[in-house]
């Protein structure tokens, strides 16, 4: 047990500082692909369109995804029941993998490429970005 103020020893901290860790970014498969998120650089707008057409047709680009691509499955599901203080139903906002009528924050997700290498999908990312004219 542990007095509060007190150094609480990491066990991954040897590891990590030795040059030793081991991420996902380090585990390369044959045939891997890689995604890019197209982030919304507006702190408020509405998105108005998403032009992904020349970036589809860039090298190594498998696949962009919008928002409308992904309607199908819906928002996200949140299985646990959280409750505020006073033990009511806490409210559980809409939440979308990529937004598709209004960006709330820089750095909202807008799309998503897939592409055969990580230099293809940023740039394609790159491409898509700069394709709208999309907020107000």
């Amino acid at each position: 047990m542990h007095e509060i103020g007190q150094p609480v020893q990491r066990t991954e901290d040897p590891v990590l500082l030795r040059g030793e860790g081991r991420y996902t970014d380090d585990l390369n498969e044959p045939g891997q692909a890689y995604a890019w998120m197209v982030r919304s650089p507006h702190a408020h707008g509405l998105l108005k369109n998403i032009n992904v057409e020349r970036a589809k047709g860039m090298p190594g680009v498998i696949a962009i995804y919008t928002a409308k691509d992904l309607a199908a499955y819906g928002p996200h599901k949140c299985a646990l029941d959280f409750k505020n203080r006073d033990g009511s139903p806490m409210k559980r906002p809409v939440r979308k993998s990529l937004m598709s009528d209004k960006v709330r924050f820089v750095g909202d997700p807008v799309a998503c490429v897939i592409a055969e290498t990580a230099l293809q999908a940023k740039d394609a990312a790159e491409v898509s970005l700069q394709a709208w004219a999309v907020y107000t």
